[in-house]
């Protein structure tokens, strides 16, 4: 079944979860975290965009944010397109 549509409005706070497929690390190391989250960092900037809550898991992510990144300029999305950055 497909999620409902998100409500997006000024200020309205959305929680965005991504998982891997059948159970797969996201990350291979920390470095990898920390890349991440250096690109999260700085789509905030780019966006205006704040993040309230963020957990890193092995196999998925969540978090609770205000502001929106468009699909192509997420942080999460680069960061998945990017395989064997190393």
């Amino acid at each position: 079944m497909a999620r409902q549509l998100r409500i997006e409005y000024a200020g309205a706070m959305s929680h965005v979860t991504v998982r891997s497929n059948g159970k797969q690390a996201l990350f291979g190391d920390d470095e990898d975290r920390r890349y991440l989250l250096s690109r999260i960092a700085k789509a905030c900037d780019e966006h205006k965009a704040r993040i309230y809550l963020l957990c890193l898991m092995e196999n998925h992510l969540g978090r609770t944010q205000t502001g929106h990144f468009p699909e192509k300029a997420s942080p999460i999305f680069d960061y998945l397109c990017v395989p064997n950055r190393k």
